[in-house]
């Protein structure tokens, strides 16, 4: 059995991407083992290459925190825009 499990917390603001790596101990503490940050561009004009520009932040976090695949944070990053492309579906239906 594995002495620590390992918890990725990613938070998607509008210029910048952070992501953590916390690991808990056996007392069931939790400790900060890294951090990092990527800026996007939050100009309204490239707004279009949000998505593009999140998706390669966090890839690049995810490598550079040595947390799986960086394709697993992609994933990720389409899950959580295909769902923003349906609620925005929806609201248009409901207008």
């Amino acid at each position: 059995m594995a002495d620590n499990q390992t918890t990725v917390a990613i938070n998607i603001g509008s210029q910048r991407i952070g992501m953590a790596v916390f690991e808990t101990g056996k007392n069931g503490s939790l400790a900060l083992k890294a951090y990092g940050s990527e800026t996007i561009v939050a100009d309204p004009a490239l707004e279009a290459s949000k998505v593009s520009q999140s998706r390669i932040a966090i890839a690049d976090l995810a490598k550079q925190l040595k947390v799986g695949k960086p394709r697993l944070a992609t994933r990720f990053l389409d899950k959580l825009r295909s769902l923003a492309l349906s609620s925005c579906r929806q609201s248009s239906k409901i207008m």
